[in-house]
């Protein structure tokens, strides 16, 4: 099974979901229509454009992807 196969989305709503990715192209979580805007609230709005170190309080180890 591969990272973009559609499959039931978490929330339990039956819709096919994906992944959300950040605004450096990192997946998030996996959505569909019915819970994005719940789960996106979840995570810090800096994080959902392009972002850099000076952006964020948590170290990015670039070295990683």
């Amino acid at each position: 099974m591969a990272i973009d196969d559609p499959k039931p989305c978490p929330c339990g709503s039956g819709e096919n979901s994906y992944w959300q990715l950040d605004g450096n192209g990192i997946p998030l979580a996996r959505v569909c229509s019915v819970c994005k805007q719940k789960t996106l609230s979840k995570f810090r709005p800096e994080i959902l454009r392009p972002y850099t170190q000076n952006d964020v309080d948590e170290l990015i180890d670039e070295d990683r992807w």
